[in-house]
C-alpha cells in the first residue's frame, strides 16, 4: 500500500470518524418511527392491497459529452472529445411480510485529448439486492435482512502519473508510465449482510449487522496493489458491516442521494474500518435535460492509506424507459 505522514493518516481518521458520526446522528435525528409504524398492523387500504406482489421498477439512461476543436487558432487550445454514458435501475416488490429490492447502476466515459491515446475516465458497475422480512412487535420495527452488494468494473484502468510502488518489489525498477492497475473483476469487492433493517421514512434506511467481505483481484501481478498476496486470488475478511442510505427530491427538481456503507473486519489489525461515502445531486432541467454531480470518498487501508476521492460534474440527455 501507499505509505503516507503521520498527519495524513490522522486526517484521514478524522474523516472515517465523521463518517461514522454521521450515520449515527443520522439515524438518531432522522430515524424516529412513524406513527404507523408504531402500531400494530391494520389492514391494507384498497389501493395498497392492489400494489402487493406487484413489481415497481424504474429504469433511465443518461448520455453526456463535450468536443473542442482547433485549426490555426492563434490564442491556442487543445482538441479534446469526452463522451459518458450510465444506466441506473431499481426494482422493488413487497408483499405481506417479505420486501425485495433490487439495485444497478453502470457507467463508463471516455476521453480523447490532442494525439493522445483514448483514456478511461469514468468505469462502474455496481449492483445490489436485499430481502427483507417484517413480522410484528420487535421485527415490524427492525426488519430481519439479507442483502448482498458487488462491485467492479468494465474496462482496465492506467496510472498515467507514476507506478505504485507495488508493482516494483525487491527495489526493483518501477515501470513507466502509464501503467495498468485495475481491468475487470480486478479489483472485484462483494459483500453479504445478515442483520436488521429500521426504515422508518420512505427516504431514509439504516441496515447493520454481521457480514463477510470479499475482494477478488484476477491478475497476479496487481493483487500486491489491492493489498493481496501474490498467491493468492482474493481476501475474504469477516465482521460488522452498516449501511447508511438517503435518498430524497429536496426540491421539485433536485434529488439527493447519500450511502455510507461502512466495515469492520473483526479479524484484522486495522483502528478504523473501510468506509464508502457516494453523494449523487441529480438536477432535471427539463423532461430530457440534467445536471449531476457526483462526489465519492473510498477508505480502505488494505489498499492506500490515503483517503482517495472521486468527482464528476456532467450535463447530459436522460432517457426514463420504466
Amino acid at each position: 500500500m501507499w505509505c503516507t505522514s503521520s498527519a495524513s493518516r490522522a486526517s484521514v481518521a478524522r474523516a472515517v470518524r465523521f463518517f461514522s458520526g454521521a450515520a449515527l446522528l443520522a439515524a438518531l435525528l432522522l430515524g424516529a418511527p412513524a406513527p404507523s409504524r408504531a402500531q400494530e398492523a391494520t389492514p391494507p387500504a384498497s389501493s395498497d392491497a392492489d400494489s402487493l406482489g406487484v413489481w415497481d421498477v424504474s429504469l433511465s439512461a443518461k448520455f453526456s459529452g463535450s468536443q473542442a476543436a482547433y485549426s490555426n487558432w492563434t490564442e491556442g487550445g487543445i482538441s479534446t472529445l469526452a463522451l459518458t454514458a450510465g444506466i441506473g435501475g431499481k426494482a422493488n416488490r413487497v408483499t405481506r411480510h417479505f420486501e425485495q429490492t433490487y439495485d444497478l447502476r453502470l457507467s463508463f466515459g471516455v476521453l480523447q485529448q490532442g494525439d493522445r491515446a483514448l483514456r478511461k475516465t469514468d468505469d462502474l458497475i455496481k449492483l445490489g439486492a436485499a430481502l427483507q422480512y417484517e413480522g410484528e412487535g420487535f421485527f415490524r420495527l427492525f426488519n430481519p435482512t439479507v442483502a448482498a452488494t458487488a462491485r467492479s468494473q468494465f474496462a482496465a484502468g492506467f496510472n498515467y502519473d507514476e507506478a505504485p510502488p507495488e508493482l516494483a518489489p525487491d527495489g526493483a525498477p518501477a515501470p513507466d508510465p502509464p501503467v495498468k492497475v485495475s481491468d475487470f473483476m480486478n479489483p472485484g469487492v462483494f459483500e453479504q449482510t445478515l442483520g436488521l433493517t429500521y426504515d422508518p421514512r420512505p427516504w431514509f434506511t439504516q441496515r447493520v449487522g454481521l457480514a463477510s467481505k470479499q475482494t477478488v483481484v484476477t491478475i497476479e501481478r496487481l493483487r500486491p496493489v489491492y493489498g493481496l498476496d501474490p498467491g493468492s486470488p482474493a481476501r475474504v475478511e469477516a465482521g460488522l458491516s452498516s449501511m447508511t442510505e438517503f435518498d430524497r427530491r429536496v426540491f421539485e427538481n433536485v434529488r439527493y442521494q447519500s450511502t455510507l456503507g461502512l466495515f469492520y473486519a473483526v479479524s484484522g489489525t486495522d483502528e478504523w474500518p473501510d468506509a464508502t461515502f457516494e453523494n449523487i445531486v441529480a438536477m432535471q432541467v427539463n423532461d430530457w435535460l440534467g445536471v449531476d454531480f457526483e462526489l465519492t470518498t473510498l477508505y480502505d487501508r488494505d489498499i492506500s492509506d490515503e483517503l482517495q476521492v472521486k468527482e464528476i460534474l456532467s450535463v447530459g440527455v436522460t432517457f426514463v424507459f420504466l
